[in-house]
């Protein structure tokens, strides 16, 4: 009866006496163990090989990368040993963590608790890091008061309760993130004033920021600027955006939008435009909204591209049912 390769490996020749459990993998330079590691598909899978042997326990806490993604069994203490890691160490590059459902006692061993609020986690200063994504279901973040993130290119912070309504924007600021390149900042509640003064930045977006108030841009460089659903709920008869971004060359504003409060500089490298969306037709008071794509647009005199969502209400066989289909439009010069 014929039998499978896997099989017939099993079945084969025994190794002799002096072969027999021999770990040559372990004989590899760090630097090749580090490699195999990268290949697994998470950080969790990498912590597993320390049970090999005592020449594997430390192997995982050299990798440039960590990604924890919704694994309860994280080992919080570990990962806090390797953030404290002395400069010689291994340069961390990139850190993941997204939790699921998650209590701030999950995270608390290498997140700690804020010392003056315990239902906000303390992000703490990562100098060696060099991109940081935070999912931490809406759990309480306090931002750390000082340090510098000296090597940070790329922050991104989704579903987040901030504990201080304008923090973020001293930390993402030059003096505290001097590499910073692109910010995104999704789903987060708690952020009243963002006022960012940036030399590095070249890419930034902010997407429903629940009770942003205040907006203040100052960003040399940036190129790419995506501002959706933050400030719709603007009741203030001051600005509440005053962006410069003079080299600007996509522009992504789904938001309120009224001249007299959102000041806007001269994007005189500017290329492309997604505006607020345009109701086609309903009732006014969605129509009302209208006025935020058509003001944006008036401020251009010409465009390489355009980015327009058009928004129509469906006809429903239940008069009670109010339902909207959206179609997406672009138009392009040569």
């Amino acid at each position: 009866m014929a039998q499978r390769g896997g099989e017939l490996a099993a079945k084969g020749a025994k190794p002799s006496g002096d072969a027999a459990g021999e770990d040559r993998l372990s004989a590899l330079p760090d630097d090749l163990l580090v490699l195999i590691l990268l290949h697994l598909d998470d950080t969790a899978e990498a912590i597993r090989t320390s049970y090999f042997s005592r020449r594997w326990r430390r192997v995982w806490t050299l990798l440039p990368v960590l990604r924890f993604d919704l694994l309860p069994e994280v080992n919080g203490v570990a990962i806090r040993r390797i953030l404290d890691a002395p400069e010689e160490a291994a340069p961390l590059r990139w850190i993941s963590v997204t939790t699921l459902d998650a209590g701030p006692e999950s995270a608390a061993a290498w997140l700690p608790m804020n010392d003056r609020d315990d239902e906000y986690l303390q992000l703490s200063c990562f100098e060696k890091a060099t991109t940081i994504k935070l999912d931490i279901g809406f759990l309480g973040l306090a931002l750390p008061p000082h340090g510098i993130f000296g090597r940070l290119t790329e922050l991104f912070l989704w579903r987040v309760r901030f504990r201080s309504p304008s923090d973020l924007g001293s930390v993402v600021s030059s003096p505290r993130c001097p590499c910073l390149k692109k910010l995104e900042v999704s789903n987060s509640r708690g952020l009243q004033d963002l006022s960012i003064h940036s030399e590095s930045l070249v890419r930034l977006k902010l997407e429903v920021v629940r009770g942003l108030r205040h907006l203040t841009i100052m960003a040399p460089i940036l190129q790419k600027l995506g501002v959706v659903r933050c400030i719709l709920a603007h009741d203030s008869t001051e600005s509440v955006a005053n962006i410069s971004a003079p080299q600007l060359v996509d522009l992504d504003w789904k938001d309120f939008y009224d001249p007299q409060y959102v000041h806007l500089g001269d994007f005189e490298e500017l290329q492309q435009v997604a505006p607020f969306y345009f109701v086609a037709y309903g009732p006014p008071d969605i129509r009302d909204k209208n006025q935020y794509c058509l003001s944006l647009l008036q401020r251009f005199q010409a465009l390489y591209c355009l980015h327009l969502t058009l928004m129509y209400r469906q006809v429903s066989a239940h008069p009670s049912v109010v339902e909207y289909c959206s179609c997406k439009l672009q138009f392009a010069t040569s």
